[in-house]
């Protein structure tokens, strides 16, 4: 994976909800350059934070929401698709940010926390093999990142993880309040 944030960082932003909203904020005034420049300073401050500290499953899923789409943004901001975002399915696992002491990327954000472990969609089981295979997680039990995911799925991640599509939602901050 290659990680978009990988300087140590210059300064602190510090609530979890400050953090996600910043990030955010430049990542949607992209290809702005002080933006760009701002994204990047801001996503250094994520190695300082552990997510698994976050109180309250709205402002976890808040949390990762934002840090999502932010980092979506900047990923296609960097390597923009060339042709459609479902021929691009690499850039969701292949970049990523460092957050507290491990890495995570598009797709463990998305399928790893925010889905409940389950696996991509768009991976593929054999017909004769999934009927009695169970679904494979995204990531190992007893990963430790499984600890900053919230407890439960929350549906309404559908309406707010914009993954770049025609049909996608739009990138909006969201906080606790406005969360549903």
């Amino acid at each position: 994976m290659r990680l978009l944030n990988p300087d140590p960082p210059a300064r602190r932003i510090e609530t979890e909800a400050g953090i996600s909203s910043a990030l955010l904020d430049a990542a949607l005034a992209l290809p702005d350059r002080a933006a760009a420049e701002r994204l990047e300073r801001d996503a250094a401050t994520l190695h300082l934070l552990d997510p698994r500290t976050i109180k309250g499953e709205d402002a976890r899923t808040v949390f990762w929401i934002n840090v999502y789409n932010a980092l979506r943004l900047q990923v296609f901001h960097r390597d923009p698709p060339v042709t459609s975002v479902p021929m691009s399915l690499s850039r969701f696992r292949d970049y990523g940010w460092r957050i507290g002491e491990h890495e995570y990327s598009l797709s463990i954000i998305h399928h790893g926390l925010l889905r409940g472990n389950r696996r991509p969609l768009w991976s593929w089981t054999p017909p004769l093999l999934s009927t009695w295979l169970p679904p494979r997680a995204q990531l190992a039990s007893g990963d430790p990142r499984l600890q900053a995911a919230p407890a439960f799925f929350d549906p309404r991640i559908h309406f707010a993880l914009a993954f770049g599509a025609i049909g996608s939602p739009s990138v909006r901050p969201f906080s606790p309040e406005n969360l549903e």
